[in-house]
């Protein structure tokens, strides 16, 4: 026999008894750039032992009246500094000092996986290539696709001195990264396929390979 509803139909050792309650939603925060609000738990979180606020606190003032960078413009800012990203740049074949990520490597800390490797590079300056941005002076499809990721770039003798890793078709036309070949390092401009010309700078984030056991001293070409 279950207990009923209704007081009538409940039988003697029922005294006491109530239906069940139905859970009360629980109020959780709305998060939101100013901070939190309170309102009804979703649905998935009721019952839940879901923490209290789980918002992060506000921006600061200044911080949240900068206007949002769209991707194309973070890529553009990536692309100008020379931060390195996956697959164009980090990859199992180049290693951090080619890409100017020399303060990030400690060469006296421990043991990991490629620090003997790294140690030789700097002690006998073995560093064959190393990041650059580019500029395109010609825009369009046909520039687009002879700058590709992949395109062996040549020196004006038509000697190899490269390969792009990024490329982006910006508002302020083509521009990129490359690894650039030791010899070519001082060339201000490269050439993608046969005719098209490329600007060549250093990124402003760039960190020379250190040169020298231990890896005291910078090379600067």
């Amino acid at each position: 026999m279950a207990c009923g509803w209704g007081p009538c139909n409940r039988p003697s050792w029922c005294v006491g008894w109530a239906p069940p309650l139905r859970p009360t939603p629980r109020a959780t925060p709305t998060c939101s750039s100013r901070g939190s609000t309170w309102g009804p738990a979703p649905s998935n979180q009721r019952g839940s032992n879901a923490t209290a606020n789980p918002c992060p606190p506000p921006l600061p003032t200044w911080l949240e009246a900068l206007q949002e960078l769209s991707a194309e413009q973070v890529e553009q800012r990536r692309l100008r500094s020379g931060f390195p990203a996956a697959p164009g740049e980090l990859n199992d074949d180049i290693n951090p000092f080619e890409l100017g990520l020399a303060p990030w490597v400690s060469l006296n800390k421990g043991c990991y996986v490629g620090q003997e490797t790294l140690a030789k590079l700097a002690t006998y300056d073995g560093v064959k290539q190393q990041l650059r941005h580019w500029r395109a002076e010609r825009t369009g499809p046909a520039a687009a696709d002879a700058c590709a990721p992949g395109t062996t770039l040549t020196s004006a003798a038509g000697e190899r001195a490269g390969v792009i890793t990024s490329t982006l078709d910006g508002p302020d036309g083509l521009e990129g990264l490359a690894l650039v070949r030791r010899p070519a390092l001082g060339e201000t401009q490269l050439l993608a396929g046969p005719e098209l010309p490329l600007q060549i700078s250093r990124p402003s984030g760039f960190v020379d390979p250190p040169v020298g056991a231990g890896g005291s001293g910078a090379g600067g070409r």
